[in-house]
Protein backbone atom coordinates (compact mmCIF):
# COMPACT_ATOMS: atom_id res chain seq x y z
CA UNK A 1 0.00 0.00 0.00
CA UNK A 2 2.98 2.32 0.74
CA UNK A 3 4.57 1.21 -2.59
CA UNK A 4 4.45 5.44 -3.97
CA UNK A 5 5.81 6.99 -0.46
CA UNK A 6 8.78 9.03 -1.27
CA UNK A 7 9.48 10.35 2.16
CA UNK A 8 9.37 8.71 5.21
CA UNK A 9 10.49 11.01 8.68
CA UNK A 10 10.20 9.68 11.92
CA UNK A 11 13.34 11.87 13.37
CA UNK A 12 13.09 13.19 16.85
CA UNK A 13 10.68 10.23 18.77
CA UNK A 14 11.05 7.38 20.91
CA UNK A 15 11.24 4.40 18.50
CA UNK A 16 13.02 1.21 19.46
CA UNK A 17 13.65 -2.48 18.03
CA UNK A 18 15.47 -3.13 14.87
CA UNK A 19 15.21 -0.90 11.53
CA UNK A 20 12.13 -3.19 9.69
CA UNK A 21 13.55 -4.69 6.90
CA UNK A 22 10.28 -4.14 4.78
CA UNK A 23 10.94 -0.54 4.46
CA UNK A 24 13.78 -1.59 2.24
CA UNK A 25 11.16 -2.86 -0.04
CA UNK A 26 9.84 0.55 -0.49
CA UNK A 27 11.43 1.20 -3.67
CA UNK A 28 10.42 4.75 -4.15
CA UNK A 29 11.50 6.20 -1.24
CA UNK A 30 14.10 8.97 -1.61
CA UNK A 31 14.24 10.24 1.60
CA UNK A 32 14.65 8.17 5.12
CA UNK A 33 15.34 10.80 8.37
CA UNK A 34 15.08 8.02 11.45
CA UNK A 35 17.80 9.88 13.09
CA UNK A 36 17.54 10.71 17.05
CA UNK A 37 15.40 7.39 18.47
CA UNK A 38 16.73 4.27 19.88
CA UNK A 39 16.61 2.04 17.11
CA UNK A 40 18.94 -1.03 17.99
CA UNK A 41 20.51 -3.86 15.65
CA UNK A 42 22.47 -3.79 12.41
CA UNK A 43 21.66 -1.72 9.38
CA UNK A 44 19.90 -4.17 6.69
CA UNK A 45 21.74 -5.50 3.73
CA UNK A 46 18.38 -5.05 1.85
CA UNK A 47 18.83 -1.02 1.97
CA UNK A 48 20.61 -1.69 -1.32
CA UNK A 49 16.98 -1.77 -2.34
CA UNK A 50 15.88 1.78 -2.29
CA UNK A 51 17.79 3.22 -5.31
CA UNK A 52 16.13 6.05 -5.27
CA UNK A 53 17.35 6.79 -2.03
CA UNK A 54 19.32 10.33 -1.93
CA UNK A 55 18.57 10.72 1.72
CA UNK A 56 19.85 8.69 4.29
CA UNK A 57 19.72 9.91 8.24
CA UNK A 58 20.20 7.09 10.94
CA UNK A 59 22.48 9.45 13.07
CA UNK A 60 21.66 9.05 17.34
CA UNK A 61 20.56 5.85 17.63
CA UNK A 62 22.10 2.53 18.98
CA UNK A 63 22.81 0.57 15.49
CA UNK A 64 25.46 -1.68 15.75
CA UNK A 65 27.70 -4.59 14.23
CA UNK A 66 29.99 -3.26 10.52
CA UNK A 67 28.20 -0.90 7.88
CA UNK A 68 26.86 -3.29 5.16
CA UNK A 69 29.06 -3.00 1.65
CA UNK A 70 25.72 -3.14 0.10
CA UNK A 71 25.23 0.67 0.93
CA UNK A 72 27.25 1.40 -1.56
CA UNK A 73 24.91 0.73 -3.97
CA UNK A 74 22.84 3.46 -3.11
CA UNK A 75 24.54 5.67 -6.10
CA UNK A 76 21.78 8.03 -5.90
CA UNK A 77 22.59 9.09 -2.71
CA UNK A 78 23.98 12.61 -1.56
CA UNK A 79 23.30 12.66 2.17
CA UNK A 80 24.37 10.17 4.73
CA UNK A 81 24.17 10.48 8.64
CA UNK A 82 25.42 7.73 10.61
CA UNK A 83 27.00 9.24 12.86
CA UNK A 84 26.36 8.88 17.01
CA UNK A 85 26.16 4.95 17.38
CA UNK A 86 28.12 1.80 17.83
CA UNK A 87 28.92 0.91 14.29
CA UNK A 88 32.43 -1.34 14.11
CA UNK A 89 34.47 -2.58 11.75
CA UNK A 90 35.97 -1.11 8.96
CA UNK A 91 34.51 1.70 6.53
CA UNK A 92 33.53 -0.41 3.46
CA UNK A 93 35.42 0.66 0.41
CA UNK A 94 32.06 0.62 -1.28
CA UNK A 95 30.89 3.33 0.27
CA UNK A 96 33.58 5.34 -2.78
CA UNK A 97 30.71 4.42 -4.85
CA UNK A 98 28.60 7.65 -4.11
CA UNK A 99 30.16 9.76 -6.28
CA UNK A 100 27.41 12.37 -5.65
CA UNK A 101 27.37 12.45 -2.30
CA UNK A 102 27.56 15.83 -0.48
CA UNK A 103 27.22 15.41 3.27
CA UNK A 104 28.84 12.54 5.35
CA UNK A 105 28.72 12.04 9.08
CA UNK A 106 30.61 8.83 10.78
CA UNK A 107 31.91 10.39 13.79
CA UNK A 108 30.69 8.76 17.60
CA UNK A 109 30.66 5.09 16.53
CA UNK A 110 33.39 2.44 17.36
CA UNK A 111 34.92 1.97 13.51
CA UNK A 112 38.46 1.15 12.93
CA UNK A 113 40.74 0.97 10.44
CA UNK A 114 41.60 3.16 7.83
CA UNK A 115 39.89 5.60 5.32
CA UNK A 116 39.03 3.73 2.32
CA UNK A 117 40.88 5.32 -0.73
CA UNK A 118 37.52 5.30 -2.48
CA UNK A 119 36.51 7.78 -0.85
CA UNK A 120 38.60 10.46 -3.20
CA UNK A 121 35.66 9.96 -5.77
CA UNK A 122 33.71 12.53 -3.25
CA UNK A 123 34.26 15.35 -5.62
CA UNK A 124 31.01 16.70 -4.31
CA UNK A 125 31.89 16.30 -0.87
CA UNK A 126 30.55 19.64 1.19
CA UNK A 127 30.88 18.51 5.23
CA UNK A 128 32.97 15.92 6.78
CA UNK A 129 33.99 15.25 10.32
CA UNK A 130 37.47 15.04 11.29
CA UNK A 131 37.63 11.36 12.50
CA UNK A 132 38.54 10.44 16.35
CA UNK A 133 41.44 8.02 15.20
CA UNK A 134 44.10 10.86 13.83
CA UNK A 135 44.55 10.94 17.76
CA UNK A 136 46.56 7.55 17.40
CA UNK A 137 48.93 9.19 15.50
CA UNK A 138 50.80 9.89 18.74
CA UNK A 139 54.18 11.02 16.80
CA UNK A 140 52.51 13.62 14.45
CA UNK A 141 54.39 16.80 14.54
CA UNK A 142 52.44 19.03 11.65
CA UNK A 143 48.83 18.67 10.68
CA UNK A 144 47.37 21.17 8.19
CA UNK A 145 44.16 20.73 7.94
CA UNK A 146 43.04 24.16 6.62
CA UNK A 147 40.93 25.82 3.97
CA UNK A 148 38.48 22.58 4.08
CA UNK A 149 35.00 22.04 4.96
CA UNK A 150 35.36 20.10 8.02
CA UNK A 151 32.82 20.50 9.99
CA UNK A 152 31.88 19.51 14.03
CA UNK A 153 34.08 19.33 16.67
CA UNK A 154 37.57 18.79 17.40
CA UNK A 155 37.70 15.40 19.14
CA UNK A 156 38.85 14.91 22.60
CA UNK A 157 41.79 11.90 20.97
CA UNK A 158 43.29 15.40 20.10
CA UNK A 159 44.85 15.36 23.64
CA UNK A 160 47.03 12.25 22.65
CA UNK A 161 48.83 14.03 19.92
CA UNK A 162 51.97 14.71 22.32
CA UNK A 163 54.26 15.34 19.55
CA UNK A 164 52.18 17.69 17.44
CA UNK A 165 54.13 21.29 17.53
CA UNK A 166 52.21 22.98 14.79
CA UNK A 167 48.84 22.81 13.46
CA UNK A 168 46.30 24.64 10.79
CA UNK A 169 42.99 23.99 10.71
CA UNK A 170 41.26 27.62 9.64
CA UNK A 171 38.92 27.90 7.22
CA UNK A 172 36.30 24.97 7.82
CA UNK A 173 33.09 25.00 9.47
CA UNK A 174 34.44 23.54 13.35
CA UNK A 175 33.09 24.31 16.55
CA UNK A 176 32.18 22.99 20.12
CA UNK A 177 35.46 22.30 22.03
CA UNK A 178 35.59 18.59 23.26
CA UNK A 179 38.81 18.37 24.73
CA UNK A 180 40.41 18.86 28.66
CA UNK A 181 41.87 22.43 27.66
CA UNK A 182 39.12 24.04 27.58
CA UNK A 183 40.54 26.52 30.62
CA UNK A 184 44.10 27.43 28.24
CA UNK A 185 41.50 28.39 25.57
CA UNK A 186 40.13 31.07 27.85
CA UNK A 187 42.86 32.01 29.48
CA UNK A 188 44.66 32.25 26.08
CA UNK A 189 41.50 34.27 25.02
CA UNK A 190 42.14 36.60 28.36
CA UNK A 191 45.52 37.41 26.80
CA UNK A 192 44.32 38.62 23.24
CA UNK A 193 47.11 36.63 21.98
CA UNK A 194 44.78 34.94 19.45
CA UNK A 195 46.85 33.26 16.34
CA UNK A 196 45.76 31.03 13.01
CA UNK A 197 49.08 29.35 13.47
CA UNK A 198 49.58 27.06 17.11
CA UNK A 199 53.21 27.69 18.97
CA UNK A 200 55.45 25.03 19.83
CA UNK A 201 54.46 22.84 23.07
CA UNK A 202 55.43 20.34 24.55
CA UNK A 203 51.31 19.13 25.05
CA UNK A 204 48.79 19.32 22.01
CA UNK A 205 46.20 21.15 24.45
CA UNK A 206 48.32 24.52 23.77
CA UNK A 207 47.65 24.12 20.57
CA UNK A 208 43.67 24.45 21.20
CA UNK A 209 44.19 28.18 21.24
CA UNK A 210 43.48 27.80 17.35
CA UNK A 211 40.14 26.24 17.60
CA UNK A 212 38.66 29.04 19.10
CA UNK A 213 39.82 31.31 16.55
CA UNK A 214 37.87 29.22 14.68
CA UNK A 215 35.05 29.65 17.00
CA UNK A 216 34.99 33.19 16.63
CA UNK A 217 36.45 33.38 13.06
CA UNK A 218 34.49 30.77 11.11
CA UNK A 219 32.54 28.47 13.39
CA UNK A 220 29.60 26.39 12.29
CA UNK A 221 27.97 26.98 15.37
CA UNK A 222 27.42 30.41 15.03
CA UNK A 223 26.26 30.36 11.62
CA UNK A 224 23.95 27.53 12.68
CA UNK A 225 22.39 29.44 15.24
CA UNK A 226 22.05 32.20 13.14
CA UNK A 227 20.30 30.06 10.83
CA UNK A 228 17.78 28.94 13.27
CA UNK A 229 17.29 32.67 14.21
CA UNK A 230 16.24 33.66 11.41
CA UNK A 231 14.09 30.81 10.32
CA UNK A 232 11.88 31.38 13.62
CA UNK A 233 11.82 35.18 12.14
CA UNK A 234 11.24 34.18 8.87
CA UNK A 235 7.69 32.60 9.69
CA UNK A 236 7.05 35.14 12.20
CA UNK A 237 7.21 38.09 9.56
CA UNK A 238 4.96 35.79 7.26
CA UNK A 239 2.44 34.46 10.34
CA UNK A 240 1.98 38.61 10.16
CA UNK A 241 1.02 39.08 7.26
CA UNK A 242 -2.20 36.43 7.09
CA UNK A 243 -5.28 37.10 7.05
CA UNK A 244 -6.26 37.74 10.88
CA UNK A 245 -9.60 37.21 10.44
CA UNK A 246 -9.19 33.24 9.44
CA UNK A 247 -8.54 30.46 11.89
CA UNK A 248 -5.17 30.48 10.93
CA UNK A 249 -3.76 33.01 13.86
CA UNK A 250 -5.44 30.10 16.62
CA UNK A 251 -3.76 27.37 14.34
CA UNK A 252 -0.85 29.09 14.59
CA UNK A 253 -0.79 30.32 18.36
CA UNK A 254 2.50 28.13 19.09
CA UNK A 255 4.35 30.44 16.90
CA UNK A 256 6.40 32.10 19.64
CA UNK A 257 9.18 32.93 20.61
CA UNK A 258 12.38 31.36 19.25
CA UNK A 259 11.60 27.40 19.98
CA UNK A 260 10.36 27.20 16.05
CA UNK A 261 11.11 23.26 16.22
CA UNK A 262 8.37 22.75 18.85
CA UNK A 263 5.70 24.79 16.65
CA UNK A 264 2.91 22.92 15.25
CA UNK A 265 3.65 21.98 11.45
CA UNK A 266 7.32 22.29 11.76
CA UNK A 267 9.93 19.75 11.86
CA UNK A 268 13.76 19.95 12.40
CA UNK A 269 16.80 17.75 12.13
CA UNK A 270 19.12 17.15 15.21
CA UNK A 271 20.92 20.48 14.73
CA UNK A 272 17.73 22.79 14.90
CA UNK A 273 17.55 23.76 11.21
CA UNK A 274 13.94 23.19 10.02
CA UNK A 275 13.05 20.25 7.20
CA UNK A 276 9.70 20.29 7.20
CA UNK A 277 6.94 22.60 6.64
CA UNK A 278 3.59 21.03 7.11
CA UNK A 279 0.39 23.01 7.00
CA UNK A 280 -1.88 21.37 4.69
CA UNK A 281 -5.96 22.03 5.87
CA UNK A 282 -4.94 24.58 8.34
CA UNK A 283 -7.53 27.61 7.34
CA UNK A 284 -4.19 29.78 6.45
CA UNK A 285 -5.82 33.04 3.79
CA UNK A 286 -2.32 35.11 2.70
CA UNK A 287 0.16 35.34 -0.24
CA UNK A 288 3.89 33.51 -0.36
CA UNK A 289 5.26 37.54 -1.22
CA UNK A 290 6.26 37.66 2.89
CA UNK A 291 7.62 34.08 2.87
CA UNK A 292 11.68 34.19 2.88
CA UNK A 293 12.47 31.33 1.04
CA UNK A 294 15.96 32.40 1.10
CA UNK A 295 16.03 31.65 5.61
CA UNK A 296 15.39 27.95 5.25
CA UNK A 297 18.36 26.41 3.96
CA UNK A 298 17.13 22.80 5.03
CA UNK A 299 14.08 22.85 3.82
CA UNK A 300 12.99 19.38 2.01
CA UNK A 301 9.48 19.53 2.67
CA UNK A 302 6.80 22.46 2.30
CA UNK A 303 2.79 21.22 2.11
CA UNK A 304 0.61 24.51 2.29
CA UNK A 305 -1.93 22.50 0.39
CA UNK A 306 -5.69 23.33 0.91
CA UNK A 307 -5.36 26.23 2.18
CA UNK A 308 -6.71 29.53 0.91
CA UNK A 309 -3.30 31.17 -1.08
CA UNK A 310 -3.80 33.62 -3.06
CA UNK A 311 -1.32 35.46 -5.88
CA UNK A 312 1.50 34.20 -7.60
CA UNK A 313 4.71 31.74 -6.85
CA UNK A 314 7.41 34.09 -6.09
CA UNK A 315 10.39 33.61 -8.05
CA UNK A 316 12.62 33.86 -5.05
CA UNK A 317 11.41 29.65 -4.32
CA UNK A 318 15.14 28.96 -5.65
CA UNK A 319 16.28 30.00 -2.91
CA UNK A 320 15.13 26.01 -1.33
CA UNK A 321 18.18 24.62 -2.68
CA UNK A 322 17.04 21.53 -0.26
CA UNK A 323 13.75 20.99 -1.14
CA UNK A 324 12.31 17.72 -2.46
CA UNK A 325 8.36 18.11 -1.97
CA UNK A 326 6.75 20.91 -3.00
CA UNK A 327 3.04 20.74 -2.50
CA UNK A 328 0.69 24.04 -2.82
CA UNK A 329 -2.25 22.19 -4.79
CA UNK A 330 -5.51 22.93 -3.47
CA UNK A 331 -5.46 27.30 -2.78
CA UNK A 332 -6.43 29.91 -5.43
CA UNK A 333 -2.44 30.68 -6.44
CA UNK A 334 -2.83 32.68 -10.09
CA UNK A 335 0.07 33.62 -12.31
CA UNK A 336 2.40 31.35 -14.27
CA UNK A 337 4.61 28.84 -12.90
CA UNK A 338 7.95 30.33 -12.13
CA UNK A 339 11.24 29.25 -14.40
CA UNK A 340 13.25 29.38 -11.12
CA UNK A 341 10.85 26.02 -10.09
CA UNK A 342 13.84 24.80 -12.34
CA UNK A 343 16.48 25.75 -9.83
CA UNK A 344 15.07 23.42 -7.18
CA UNK A 345 17.40 20.48 -8.14
CA UNK A 346 16.72 17.84 -5.34
CA UNK A 347 13.11 17.98 -5.97
CA UNK A 348 11.16 14.77 -6.37
CA UNK A 349 7.58 15.83 -6.04
CA UNK A 350 5.78 18.96 -7.60
CA UNK A 351 2.33 19.11 -6.95
CA UNK A 352 0.61 22.59 -8.00
CA UNK A 353 -2.85 20.96 -8.93
CA UNK A 354 -6.45 22.88 -8.53
CA UNK A 355 -5.37 26.22 -8.66
CA UNK A 356 -5.44 29.11 -10.97
CA UNK A 357 -2.06 28.98 -12.73
CA UNK A 358 -1.96 29.83 -16.19
CA UNK A 359 1.16 30.19 -18.98
CA UNK A 360 2.86 27.47 -20.22
CA UNK A 361 4.37 24.66 -18.58
CA UNK A 362 8.12 25.82 -17.99
CA UNK A 363 10.62 23.60 -19.89
CA UNK A 364 13.45 23.73 -17.31
CA UNK A 365 11.08 21.67 -15.20
CA UNK A 366 12.38 19.36 -17.77
CA UNK A 367 15.97 19.43 -15.99
CA UNK A 368 14.68 18.32 -12.70
CA UNK A 369 16.03 14.86 -13.26
CA UNK A 370 14.89 13.78 -9.25
CA UNK A 371 11.28 14.40 -10.54
CA UNK A 372 9.14 11.66 -9.71
CA UNK A 373 5.73 12.85 -9.50
CA UNK A 374 4.44 15.86 -11.10
CA UNK A 375 0.52 16.94 -11.33
CA UNK A 376 -0.37 20.48 -12.38
CA UNK A 377 -3.76 19.42 -13.17
CA UNK A 378 -7.25 21.34 -12.97
CA UNK A 379 -5.40 24.98 -13.81
CA UNK A 380 -5.60 27.07 -16.63
CA UNK A 381 -1.91 25.75 -18.17
CA UNK A 382 -1.42 26.66 -21.98
CA UNK A 383 0.95 25.71 -24.95
CA UNK A 384 2.04 22.62 -25.80
CA UNK A 385 3.52 20.17 -23.65
CA UNK A 386 7.53 20.39 -23.92
CA UNK A 387 9.61 17.96 -25.86
CA UNK A 388 11.96 18.11 -22.78
CA UNK A 389 9.78 16.44 -20.71
CA UNK A 390 11.10 12.65 -21.92
CA UNK A 391 14.35 14.02 -19.80
CA UNK A 392 12.83 13.13 -16.54
CA UNK A 393 13.56 9.92 -16.86
CA UNK A 394 12.68 9.05 -13.13
CA UNK A 395 9.18 10.12 -13.55
CA UNK A 396 6.55 7.75 -12.27
CA UNK A 397 3.32 9.82 -12.64
CA UNK A 398 2.48 12.96 -14.89
CA UNK A 399 -0.73 14.52 -14.24
CA UNK A 400 -1.49 17.52 -16.86
CA UNK A 401 -5.48 17.00 -16.90
CA UNK A 402 -8.10 19.66 -16.64
CA UNK A 403 -6.06 22.29 -18.30
CA UNK A 404 -5.71 23.66 -21.61
CA UNK A 405 -2.61 22.44 -23.66
CA UNK A 406 -2.92 21.92 -26.88
CA UNK A 407 -1.09 20.25 -29.80
CA UNK A 408 -0.12 16.77 -30.26
CA UNK A 409 1.42 14.54 -27.64
CA UNK A 410 5.49 14.63 -28.25
CA UNK A 411 6.71 10.98 -29.14
CA UNK A 412 9.23 11.80 -25.82
CA UNK A 413 6.62 11.09 -23.41
CA UNK A 414 7.41 7.35 -24.50
CA UNK A 415 11.08 7.97 -22.86
CA UNK A 416 9.32 7.64 -19.22
CA UNK A 417 9.49 4.00 -18.73
CA UNK A 418 8.90 4.39 -15.35
CA UNK A 419 5.79 5.76 -15.61
CA UNK A 420 2.88 4.59 -13.59
CA UNK A 421 0.03 7.32 -14.03
CA UNK A 422 -0.34 9.47 -17.26
CA UNK A 423 -3.13 12.14 -16.93
CA UNK A 424 -4.08 13.90 -20.08
CA UNK A 425 -7.92 14.16 -20.40
CA UNK A 426 -9.42 17.46 -20.27
CA UNK A 427 -7.12 19.32 -22.72
CA UNK A 428 -6.96 20.53 -26.32
CA UNK A 429 -4.54 18.12 -27.59
CA UNK A 430 -4.85 16.97 -31.02
CA UNK A 431 -2.95 14.24 -33.29
CA UNK A 432 -2.45 10.68 -32.99
CA UNK A 433 -0.89 8.82 -29.74
CA UNK A 434 2.98 8.10 -30.39
CA UNK A 435 3.51 4.87 -31.20
CA UNK A 436 6.43 5.33 -28.51
CA UNK A 437 3.81 5.03 -25.58
CA UNK A 438 4.29 1.04 -26.24
CA UNK A 439 7.08 2.13 -23.66
CA UNK A 440 4.72 2.00 -21.22
CA UNK A 441 5.16 -1.29 -19.26
CA UNK A 442 4.17 0.06 -15.82
CA UNK A 443 1.62 2.33 -16.80
CA UNK A 444 -1.71 1.18 -14.38
CA UNK A 445 -3.94 4.18 -15.37
CA UNK A 446 -4.24 6.53 -18.21
CA UNK A 447 -6.58 9.55 -18.66
CA UNK A 448 -6.01 10.84 -22.19
CA UNK A 449 -7.73 13.71 -23.77
CA UNK A 450 -10.58 12.57 -26.61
Amino acid sequence: MLGNLTFLSLHDNKLSGSFPIEICMLSSLSVIDVGINNLTGSIPEAIENLSSLTFLALAFNNFSCAIPSTIGNLTSLKVLYLNANQLSGSIPPEVGKHKFITDLGLVDNKLNGSLPLEMNNFTFLKEFEIPPQLGNLMKLEVLNLSHNELFGSIPTTFDNMLSLTDVIISYNHLKEIKTSSQPKIMAFQEEKALSTRAVSSQHSFQLIPVILLLMLASSDSVAKAEVVGQEAEALLKWKASLDNNTSSLSLLSSWIGNSNCNWDGISCNSFGSITQINLTFSGLRGTLHAFNFSAFPCLMSLNLSHNAIFGTIPSEIEFLKSLQILDLSGNNINGSIPHEVGMLGNLTILSLKDNNLSGNLPTEICMLNSLSVINVADNNLMGSIPEAIGNLISLKELYLMGNQLIGNIPPEVGKLKFLTHLGLVGNKLNGSLPSELNNFTFLNSSKSSR
